[in-house]
């Protein structure tokens, strides 16, 4: 008889469809689930996992939390998805600043980080190549530092609201994420968008 699926191969075929008919856009384009399976493989742990195999998910597709959660997605871990969540017009400092909330987006971020910086630098040198790179390095910079001492970050029960990012004040869905695009997503440290390029935050 077969198993049950595990919440982690739950997880990956959400993601899978939700990304179908996306595009990564790396030197010779790809699907763009290759991205998220790339950091879920770079991070350790169930929960981590789920989360980074879905942490493009809300943002850059139909897919919203309420629909996760009735997937049996735990809320903590829907709580680190709104961390990882950018918003429609949230500067990009800002939205870091969130996923510095939650010591398991971090993990998940400085992976996503590391993924798009090495696809940015097989990039011709465009200055929009350029102008990303130095993006993602600054990230990757706040993010480390904050990294190394994740003791002070609070607990998701101990807030009350274990599936939302302690810094968003209503529920997540009330504010939904940028729309969509097939294509992918982009914008520079000043929010700026450029959702057409297929360049992820």
């Amino acid at each position: 008889m077969k198993s049950r699926a595990s919440l982690l191969e739950r997880a990956i075929r959400i993601a899978v469809d939700a990304h179908s008919g996306q595009l990564y856009s790396s030197p010779e384009p790809e699907p763009y689930v290759l991205h998220p399976l790339r950091v879920m493989a770079a991070v350790d742990g169930e929960r981590a996992r789920v989360a980074a195999v879905l942490h493009d998910v809300v943002e850059d597709s139909d897919v919203t939390f309420d629909q996760l959660e009735r997937q049996g997605i735990p809320p903590d871990v829907l709580r680190t998805l709104d961390c990882l969540t950018r918003r429609e017009g949230e500067e990009y400092s800002t939205y870091i600043g969130r996923v510095a909330t939650d010591a398991t987006a971090i993990r998940v971020k400085l992976a996503d980080l590391e993924d798009n910086l090495r696809n940015n630098q097989a990039h011709e040198r465009t200055p929009e190549v350029i102008n990303r790179i130095r993006r993602y390095r600054a990230a990757l910079q706040s993010l480390t530092e904050t990294s190394s001492d994740t003791s002070q970050l609070p607990l998701p029960e101990a807030e009350g609201r274990s599936d939302r990012c302690s810094t968003m004040l209503p529920a997540a869905d009330a504010h939904p994420p940028r729309e969509p695009s097939r294509v992918g997503r982009d914008a520079d440290w000043t929010g700026s968008p450029h959702r057409h390029t297929g360049h992820p935050s």
